[in-house]
């Protein structure tokens, strides 16, 4: 491996990034040659100290030094667990991008999806009460009612319980950028700060667990949905409309015996 103070920009003292040669033999990052400093003076200082020649641009050539790009290309400068950790720490962050997406997109189909469930329960109330309107209007409008309180509650219930990755991938979502140049920057100092990177990577281990761990439960929540249906009562008995079914492993939280029907939702 290459000594890293072989890839050391001389102007700003980090890992160079397309390498330019000065004509002193030295060479800087391509970008310093325009920045507004650099520009307003029309020259640039080799900060080696046993350099400090200063050269103005228009009448010097820097030529980009393709031999050191090609090196850093292949972070020849970079230890062994330097790379396992950068090629990590990339993945680690692709991961976390698409767990992202897939965590929002997820819950936003949730949402509809439990909309859509809930307005075909609805509809078959509907028509159930057209075929025993003067008999049960009263008691059609309740249920209605307390449905729809049912299911602000069994999302609600499921949205609690995930705040923690809400507010995970919105931070993820906000930061992504600076996350992925704050890595970049990280691999460019000269002593890499490899605790920090190993705390980075455990820190996105864990959120991947987590969201994982909550698109799993909004899976089951999915499938739980389907299991949700509205039975009509068929005897037409006067004071029973239906009953609202919903799937095993639920808890009941409210009924009412005058109207004969019951209500659930997840704990």
């Amino acid at each position: 491996m290459n000594d890293k103070s072989d890839f050391v920009c001389s102007f700003c003292s980090r890992i160079l990034i397309n390498p330019v040669s000065l004509p002193c033999g030295d060479s800087i990052c391509e970008y310093h040659l325009n920045e507004a400093n650099v520009l307003k003076d029309n020259s640039i200082k080799c900060m080696v100290s046993t350099c400090k020649r200063k050269f103005n641009l228009d009448s010097n050539v820097f030529i980009p030094n393709k031999t050191v790009k090609s090196l850093l290309d292949k972070e020849t400068f970079l230890s062994d667990e330097e790379k396992s950790l950068k090629k990590c720490m990339q993945e680690l962050l692709k991961k976390l991008d698409t767990l992202s997406d897939e965590y929002r997109q997820s819950k936003s189909n949730f949402k509809t999806l439990c909309h859509d469930r809930f307005q075909e329960v609805y509809h078959r109330m509907d028509i159930h009460r057209q075929n025993l309107k003067d008999l049960i209007d009263e008691i059609f409008y309740v249920m209605m009612r307390e449905t729809n309180d049912i299911e602000i509650s069994y999302s609600n219930n499921l949205f609690k319980r995930l705040e923690a990755t809400e507010f995970l991938t919105a931070s993820h979502y906000k930061n992504r950028a600076n996350r992925i140049e704050n890595l970049k920057s990280a691999f460019r100092d000269v002593n890499v700060d490899l605790k920090w990177l190993r705390e980075q990577r455990e820190q996105h281990e864990k959120a991947i667990a987590l969201i994982e761990q909550q698109l799993n439960e909004m899976s089951q929540a999915e499938e739980n949905l389907n299991e949700i249906i509205f039975k009509p009562n068929l005897s037409l008995d006067k004071d029973s409309f239906g009953l609202l079914d919903f799937p095993r492993g639920v808890k009941i939280v409210s009924s009412s015996q005058s109207m004969k029907y019951t209500f659930f939702v997840f704990f």
